[in-house]
């Protein structure tokens, strides 16, 4: 068990979007899956570091996630944030409805709704989640989400866009309450002008996640792979279920 915590707290340390147009990923490439009466709660910790112009960041997220059946979960989510200045940053809910179940076959997929109000003149948003997984065999899964959002108020600069982003995840199982994942986040852009590659956002890195009776850790490194992209993203969770 110590093992495993060292090895994830070393992931977390040297290398620990369904928010629109969001420059810290503070996000994961969460599955489809719901089950009747599951709980949980979580506290994430995420870093971002540049090497240019753009200051290092801080998040600091809390959530806690209900299933109101074996289809619908909703989730609560309020986030702070150190721009250079610790603040209150946003307040979301999210309800993923879980529409195909794996059953005797290998695919399940469901959709996901977020909703968010964030502080001052911060822009309201809108997400929509297409998400799936298909498991090809018992200890190995791959997820694929389509992510469209939408602003509904204003932002800095008096526009209300929509984006379009993917995130991509191929998990395994390992012995002893450990996963090994390789996860993708794509940022491209507004859909009615999507950006040129070095425009947009792409991040790409391991993860390494350890579960513990009722409680997980999981750690994450992510490396930009455009000019538009923070050149590096940690990502620290802890969480229970219930």
């Amino acid at each position: 068990m110590f093992r495993c915590i060292y090895l994830l707290g070393s992931t977390a340390i040297f290398g620990s979007l369904a928010s629109t147009g969001a420059l810290a990923n503070n996000g994961g490439v969460h599955g489809p899956n719901v089950k009747a009466g599951a709980s949980s709660a979580e506290f994430r910790l995420n870093t971002t570091e540049s090497n240019g112009a753009r200051d290092d960041r801080q998040q600091y997220r809390i959530h806690y996630q209900q299933s109101m059946n074996d289809r619908l979960q909703v989730r609560f989510v309020l986030q702070y944030r150190d721009f250079g200045n610790f603040e209150y940053d946003n307040a979301k809910a999210e309800f993923l409805y879980n529409y195909k179940k794996a059953g005797s076959g290998n695919y399940s997929a469901g959709l996901r709704l977020d909703v968010r109000t964030s502080k001052g003149e911060r822009p309201e948003d809108v997400v929509v989640n297409w998400v799936n997984q298909y498991n090809i065999s018992s200890t190995l899964h791959v997820r694929a989400l389509a992510i469209v959002g939408k602003n509904v108020t204003s932002n800095g600069n008096g526009d209300k866009p929509s984006s379009l982003g993917s995130r991509f995840a191929l998990t395994k199982k390992m012995p002893d309450g450990i996963q090994l994942s390789a996860e993708i986040y794509n940022t491209y852009g507004e859909i009615d002008n999507i950006s040129g590659f070095e425009d947009q956002r792409h991040q790409f890195g391991p993860s390494i996640r350890y579960n513990h009776n009722d409680w997980y850790i999981y750690g994450r490194y992510l490396v930009g792979l455009t000019s538009a992209t923070e050149d590096h993203n940690f990502q620290f969770r802890v969480g229970t279920r219930f």
